[in-house]
């Protein structure tokens, strides 16, 4: 590289990730939830044309475990963040990260509490 082609605006250095059709879909089912704390699953069906319930399968049966605590509140087209889930929104988005998921036994991350 040389001064050249800085002053054309390209830069020496390229950093970045690249973000895979995954990880595009899981961030706007975070964004979703932490935004608004409502999803539709239709909503990501047509958006990404898939089957949300199949394709989050795994997700589903961890979000089981926090409808038993009242953190969200599950039914066959959405799921809801309830008021006392607002507490704790982050964990309940948390579950559909699947980078945090894979890396649970490592403390990598930051906490919620």
């Amino acid at each position: 590289m040389d001064l050249f082609s800085v002053a054309l605006g390209h830069f020496p250095v390229v950093r970045g990730l690249t973000l895979t059709r995954d990880d595009l879909m899981r961030r706007s089912v975070i964004m979703a939830l932490m935004c608004q704390g409502h999803l539709q699953f239709e909503a990501i069906n047509l958006s990404w044309l898939i089957d949300f319930k199949t394709y989050f399968h795994k997700e589903i049966s961890l979000l089981e475990e926090l409808q038993a605590q009242g953190l969200v509140q599950l039914n066959d087209a959405s799921i809801q963040v309830t008021p006392m889930g607002w507490f704790f929104v982050r964990g309940v988005a948390m579950v559909f990260d699947r980078y945090i998921q894979s890396d649970r036994s490592r403390s990598r991350y930051s906490k919620i509490i």
